[in-house]
């Protein structure tokens, strides 16, 4: 995205703040399938992470800036030392009157929805208006959430600068990013760890263990989370038979497909969809509700939905107790 159209755009823009949190993951630990509920600004200030946003893989280090829009899938996969991050939740949206070629500028760019990732040369001043954001936040006054607001914009413009100096930092074409692009494209063929490393000219050994690495997951549990998801959407968005969303994502067997189904959601394909039908808009992301402290402990009142299968449990203070894919499945809550 062109910085110069960013610019302009956020001249333009109405911001409100939904929360603004301090969080931690414990070394080795991970956030997993979390759907954003808000446009989200992260900032890591202590520790590195692997960080995956739809097909986007990302380096969280020390000090580094991710921004995500609403409704992405956000995993965070903790390195070998506790990570600290401010997570800042904000709607922003363009009022009229506005110039005509805002809003055909806002439509094709969708900034406030974009992924992107800076690590800043100049992080302590932005991490000093976060710092002083979450203090006004954590004070439930009026006035002070009209300041964490203004100060919003303060931390907006010192990254825009930033950004305009140096140029935003693009996720690189790694090894993992190739992967996973791979499995969203043909998810519905026949993908073994062999076929991939011999499409990317790795060893199955290397591939394997450097995606893991990345993303916390084995290629082939990769591409099942991707199956499976797709599996869910067809079920709220068709009518398709249980055979047909089987064929489409890749699985012969209907009742193979029933069963890792059961197995990743906890729910049967068809009880999922008879649950979820009257619940969902076709467009709105099939997954049950789950609570995470990346956001707040309280609903949020600016969306109908909280969108993710997978839930955690929290001590309050803000750390996270993640629980691999396995252990999900005993924890699921059964609809």
């Amino acid at each position: 995205m062109d910085i110069n159209d960013l610019i302009a755009l956020w001249n333009h823009a109405f911001c409100k703040v939904i929360d603004i949190r301090r969080t931690t993951i414990k070394a080795g630990e991970s956030i997993r399938s979390y759907y954003v509920p808000s446009s989200l600004f992260l900032m890591s200030i202590r520790g590195h992470a692997a960080v995956n946003l739809g097909r986007e893989f990302y380096q969280l280090q020390r000090f580094t800036v991710i921004h995500a829009g609403k409704g992405a899938v956000l995993d965070i996969v903790a390195g070998s030392e506790d990570l600290d991050y401010y997570s800042v939740y904000y709607k922003a949206s363009i009022h009229p009157p506005a110039p005509p070629e805002l809003a055909v500028l806002l439509e094709r760019t969708q900034p406030f929805e974009r992924s992107y990732s800076i690590t800043p040369d100049n992080p302590i001043a932005l991490h000093r208006i976060l710092s002083d954001m979450f203090k006004d936040w954590e004070k439930k006054q009026p006035l002070m959430r009209l300041r964490a607001r203004t100060l919003l914009y303060q931390f907006m413009h010192g990254l825009l600068h930033q950004m305009q100096a140096q140029g935003p930092s693009s996720a690189k074409r790694d090894l993992a990013a190739q992967v996973a692009a791979i499995i969203h494209s043909h998810y519905a063929e026949s993908i073994t760890l062999e076929s991939l490393s011999e499409s990317l000219n790795y060893s199955v050994p290397h591939l394997s263990s450097y995606f893991k690495i990345r993303t916390g997951m084995s290629p082939i549990d990769y591409l099942i989370k991707v199956r499976i998801d797709r599996a869910a959407a067809l079920l709220l968005e068709t009518d398709a038979t249980l055979k047909e969303i089987a064929v489409g994502v890749g699985y012969q067997d209907p009742g193979y497909l029933g069963r890792l189904f059961k197995k990743y959601r906890g729910i049967s394909p068809m009880r999922y969809r008879e649950v979820h039908a009257a619940k969902k808009k076709p467009e709105d992301c099939p997954c049950t509700t789950m609570e995470s402290s990346i956001a707040p402990s309280e609903s949020f009142n600016y969306t109908d939905s909280i969108d993710n299968d997978y839930q955690y449990h929290s001590d309050g203070k803000g750390d996270l107790f993640m629980f691999n894919i396995s252990s999900l499945h005993s924890r699921r809550r059964c609809c």
